[in-house]
């Protein structure tokens, strides 16, 4: 097959019609390549500010919840500690009370112990007063007897002697 040529009415160039549409149809993409490019930057462009933005807004909510959780972390810090202080402080004064029963009691028993000790020292003296009373009694009712045995024997010493006196006269 013979190819279509066509000639320039001024220059007398001779061409073929598919080149001249093909450099037309080129000349076309080149142009829409260039539009697409074009509008590709600009949302490439758009993309890269909202992505940019996205990150900025990703690490304001991270840094918001960061510090939303230091301070829940803070305020549960804080009431556990209250909570540890007052079980603390509740088994403290429970141990305080229990200590202060146990020292009236350990007084209360020292006291015993002290008043034991002197009805003990007390109980004693009187025994040996009663024991010396007792004593001096006995010795009392010793002298009383021996004296009056003494008197006795010097009366029945007496007697023998009259007696004796008597017989011999």
């Amino acid at each position: 097959m013979k190819k279509l040529m066509i000639t320039c009415p001024e220059c007398k160039h001779e061409f073929s019609p598919d080149q001249s549409l093909k450099h037309q149809l080129d000349h076309l993409m080149q142009e829409e390549l260039a539009t697409m490019s074009a509008n590709f930057a600009e949302k490439e462009k758009a993309l890269n500010a909202e992505k940019k933005e996205l990150n900025k807004k990703a690490a304001s909510i991270e840094q918001l919840v960061s510090e939303k959780l230091n301070a829940e972390k803070s305020k549960l810090k804080t009431e556990l500690e209250k909570k540890v202080r007052g079980d603390v402080s509740t088994e403290l004064d429970g141990l305080r009370k229990e200590l202060e029963e146990k020292q009236v009691k350990l007084n209360k028993a020292k006291e015993l112990e002290i008043e034991m000790e002197r009805v003990k020292r007390e109980t004693k003296e009187r025994e040996d007063a009663l024991k010396l009373k007792y004593e001096k009694e006995l010795n009392s009712e010793r002298s009383k007897i021996e004296s009056a045995i003494v008197e006795r024997e010097a009366e029945r010493n007496e007697m023998r002697l009259a007696e004796r006196d008597k017989q011999l006269n």
